[in-house]
């Protein structure tokens, strides 16, 4: 509800709507930094693709060359644990040319925290070439930092979206990523953890006014700033903009009684309110040592090749863990996607993230 300064006739007005200019409009990047989580199954002996969940890009800047960024693909451990499950994953990314490919990774590659370690995030080193592949990772500027979070004093009542997955909306042909939009409800507290129900573990996590449901989980979320919160100068003539507070790891159900059916039958209702694992979680486990391990090996051998004046687009040591794509997967994926052989089927997955 709006109030009106005017006072036609001398009187008052008061207007319902939202101010003018205030639709919140999430930037192309954010949308363009989601791809979607796929296993293979087998059905009476036909091969389809199920589409289960969301996958994000993130740059991680380089220690010795601010210019430099490690791509990685970061989506829900739960995901990648349904991939491991399934013995294959693949993650369709879109095309420049249109279109969407399908590529081959290993579940295994996926870097996860320890049984002990209750954070629902899983990442490995992933860049798909941006000759073909239509993709913007995360920059690092805009990941909501303990120092951002304080800076920017985001906290409850913020606006924020997901963007991810609708399993019933898909796409058949390329990722047709759905925006999902609420506010801040709880923010996280590290006297007041949650529960995971299946391993009793304490986390710490967001909660949000926003309905989650399946296929978002791994999918970023941004608390969308505007005027009055941020400069003019920062904004550069945006009305918001986004930074990347976390990702989904779930939503909260109640088990009610449902009128339409019988009353001894018990159906689980979404509350609305949803999970975001927080993004310092990745942070935490990505800049670990083991984890920091593969940059410093590419960082190092990147001086040795400058210092033979020989300029390299990447250059990962073989000490390095391996990458979750090959340079043969990208090439097979293209192929595939120009015979259009790689368009999975999507399926509703309503009761799972």
């Amino acid at each position: 509800m709006i109030y009106s300064d005017t006072e036609p006739n001398g009187v008052k007005q008061w207007s319902f709507g939202r101010p003018r200019g205030s639709d919140m409009r999430v930037p192309d990047n954010a949308i363009e930094s989601v791809a979607f989580v796929c296993i293979k199954g087998i059905d009476n002996g036909v091969e389809h693709y199920t589409i289960g969940g969301t996958a994000f890009f993130v740059s991680i800047p380089s220690e010795t060359d601010p210019d430099i960024g490690y791509v990685y693909l970061v989506t829900a451990r739960h995901c990648i644990d349904a991939a491991k499950e399934a013995g294959n994953l693949y993650i369709r990314v879109n095309l420049k040319a249109g279109g969407a490919a399908l590529v081959q990774g290993d579940p295994y590659a996926f870097e996860t925290p320890p049984d002990d370690d209750p954070a629902d995030v899983a990442f490995a080193l992933a860049a798909p070439p941006t000759s073909h592949f239509r993709y913007v990772p995360v920059g690092a500027d805009i990941l909501a930092t303990d120092e951002l979070i304080t800076e920017k004093q985001i906290g409850l009542g913020d606006e924020v979206v997901a963007i991810g997955l609708h399993a019933s909306r898909a796409g058949l042909g390329r990722n047709l990523p759905i925006m999902r939009s609420g506010i801040i409800s709880c923010m996280p507290y590290d006297d007041e953890p949650l529960q995971d129900e299946s391993s009793g573990l304490d986390y710490k996590a967001y909660l949000a006014e926003l309905r989650s449901v399946g296929g978002l989980s791994g999918s970023p979320v941004f608390a969308m700033l505007g005027r009055g919160r941020l400069s003019d100068e920062e904004l550069g003539g945006r009305l918001y903009k986004g930074f990347l507070i976390g990702l989904i790891r779930g939503h909260y159900h109640s088990n009610v009684p449902v009128l339409a059916y019988d009353k001894v039958e018990l159906e689980k209702l979404n509350e609305g309110i949803a999970i975001v694992t927080p993004i310092q979680e990745f942070l935490r486990l990505v800049n670990s040592e083991a984890s920091m391990k593969p940059r410093k090996a590419a960082d190092k051998a990147r001086l040795r090749e400058k210092s033979k004046a020989v300029t390299q687009d990447s250059a990962f040591a073989s000490d390095s863990k391996p990458k979750l794509f090959t340079e043969r997967s990208f090439t097979d994926a293209l192929k595939k996607a120009s015979r259009k052989t790689s368009e999975p089927e999507s399926r509703k997955t309503e009761t799972s993230e």
